[in-house]
């Protein structure tokens, strides 16, 4: 879809009537040609913040001009959180007491050379159960005028140990696009894959840097330090959008997706991954 972009007037001021004259001057003035009155998804640049004094893991989505557009609702589920966490806590000290008695009756001499195979054992243990008792991780985006739901990401099964896939619809119930992330391929760098309802890639967003995010697996966050970011490529390999986190006590991220120029990613699907990213995973994933 093209937009009417700008060019600088000779007295500095952006001419909304007229061609841009190079792609920094586009980057500049599209998010503000694109706004649109009461059309929460009619931006390029969107602001997540974490709500405070919240007992649901709720969210607001702002604009650049810090405009409200969008809640974010994610039920906290508090009770089943601490049975969750319980029960792969259990699981996690019956696992590791039995291997441990397993190995004292080897003798002494091994104990020492297997307990962290042990240790490893139990805790892959618990975070399977962890994930076999979670509930789904379904969230909604709410109109900040009126709470009406305008899109929901819902997981499509309850126990996806490997493959995790989503499901992103509009009020209607109508599919918008489809996400997948393999687990496994995320120990070296997280990577999400957009895909249209007809099968299509859209786009994939991958962590920021590849060797950013080899660090971020041996040293952790360091306090915010090593924040994760992402990238939003698109089918054809190309800087569609990024993906931030801001160095704050709560959580807040900012998505811009103003190299998408003529967006070619619907608006929908990048905040629905936002919210993927920044209000659900990171949350599971200790950023």
């Amino acid at each position: 879809m093209g937009f009417p972009m700008a060019s600088t007037a000779s007295s500095g001021e952006p001419n909304l009537f007229s061609a841009p004259t190079g792609q920094v001057e586009r980057v500049a003035v599209t998010d503000v040609v694109r706004r649109r009155a009461n059309e929460p998804f009619a931006h390029d640049r969107f602001l997540l913040r974490q709500r405070h004094l919240a007992w649901n893991e709720r969210y607001d989505v702002r604009s650049a001009d810090d405009v409200l557009l969008l809640h974010v609702q994610r039920p906290a589920r508090v009770m089943a959180t601490i049975i969750v966490a319980c029960a792969a806590a259990s699981g996690f000290l019956v696992v590791a007491a039995c291997l441990v008695a397993l190995d004292l009756s080897l003798g002494e001499d091994y104990v020492m050379a297997i307990i962290f195979s042990d240790m490893m054992a139990a805790t892959s243990v618990a975070i399977l159960i962890g994930r076999m008792l979670a509930g789904r991780r379904d969230v909604s985006l709410q109109a900040a005028a009126d709470d009406r739901i305008l899109v929901r990401v819902r997981q499509d099964r309850d126990f996806q140990p490997i493959i995790a896939t989503f499901t992103i619809e509009d009020h209607d119930g109508k599919l918008l696009a489809r996400l997948r992330k393999n687990y496994l391929g995320n120990l070296l760098r997280r990577t999400w894959t957009c895909r249209a309802p007809d099968g299509d890639i859209l786009c994939t967003v991958v962590e920021d840097h590849v060797v950013l995010a080899l660090v971020r697996r041996l040293l952790g966050p360091l306090l915010g330090i090593l924040c994760r970011n992402y990238l939003f490529l698109g089918a054809d390999g190309r800087v569609v959008g990024r993906f931030n986190r801001r160095f704050t006590l709560l959580d807040r991220y900012l998505l811009d997706m103003t190299p998408d120029l003529d967006e070619t990613i619907d608006r929908r699907n990048a905040v629905a991954l936002g919210v993927m990213l920044g209000v659900m995973l990171d949350t599971g994933e200790r950023r």
